[in-house]
């Protein structure tokens, strides 16, 4: 992902970007896209090595629609 960046909450303090954020109050919360995996041809032969490049970005796209 890079460097780590720092955002502002809605003026309720900041956080790094990574997998977890701080959340008011002091807890943290999981990033939902930190909980997508991807789609690998071991498991499933009939993907090509572009649908498997791509297992990410297009569950994120999908999650998106719901």
């Amino acid at each position: 992902m890079g460097l780590p960046c720092t955002i502002e909450l809605g003026g309720r303090g900041s956080s790094e970007l990574g997998t977890q954020v701080v959340v008011e109050g002091g807890g943290a919360a999981t990033l939902p896209a930190s909980l997508l995996q991807p789609i690998r041809r071991a498991k499933y032969p009939a993907l090509t090595v572009e649908e498997e490049a791509i297992s990410l970005p297009l569950q994120t796209l999908c999650q998106a629609r719901q």
